[in-house]
């Protein structure tokens, strides 16, 4: 058995999957979301759906995944949200990865089989795959933190999380809004909330 299971498709499961693909290795990705790019895709916050263009990468650096890609530089030294999610489409088109890819589809469990030498997958919509190597490329953003406070369920607010922003956005004109951490979802989010709210 030659196939290759992929677990997520964001950058690195893209990348794994294109590398694979080119040496006639069969890959199957799984990918939880409707489409590719990972954090690119549902990792929102409020400057990225907002119109606004806060969360960047620093793809200005030589030896930067995204360089490697090989489909050129992105246009920008600091790539927004649209520009980083457009690359990555462009490069899942550009090496037919689509064909390889099973969309809204969550790994349940992957468990080695130690007999077989392999690996099974099985998935919530009933799939069970059998692949010689599992490459876990869920990503470090893929797990939203949510801090547990006594009386969050009492709280008659909104609550967002800026790991899982709603893609229509959301209008903080004349709200009252509280940021819990200072990490750099928030120092990109603040001023932008800040300008309605």
């Amino acid at each position: 058995m030659n196939r290759v299971a992929v677990i997520g498709a964001g950058g690195a499961g893209l990348a794994a999957a294109q590398a694979l693909a080119a040496r006639d290795v069969e890959v199957v990705v799984f990918e939880a979301g409707s489409g590719v790019g990972g954090n690119w895709r549902y990792g929102n916050d409020s400057g990225l759906s907002s119109g606004y263009v806060s969360l960047r990468a620093n793809t200005s650096r030589r030896h930067t995944t995204f360089r490697c890609f090989g489909i050129g530089k992105t246009k920008s030294f600091f790539p927004g949200h649209a520009e980083m999610l457009d690359y990555l489409e462009r490069f899942t088109d550009r090496f037919d990865l689509r064909r390889h890819i099973v969309f809204d589809t969550r790994v349940t469990s992957a468990t080695f089989d130690e007999n077989a030498n392999c690996w099974e997958i099985e998935t919530d919509r009933g799939d069970r795959v059998r692949a010689k190597f599992c490459i876990m490329a869920v990503g470090c953003l893929s797990a939203p933190n949510r801090p547990r406070f006594d009386g969050l369920e009492d709280f008659q607010g909104a609550v967002h999380h800026t790991g899982e922003w709603p893609h229509e956005g959301v209008d903080f004109t004349g709200l009252r809004v509280g940021v819990i951490g200072t990490g750099s979802s928030a120092i990109q989010s603040i001023p932008i909330i800040a300008r309605q709210a």
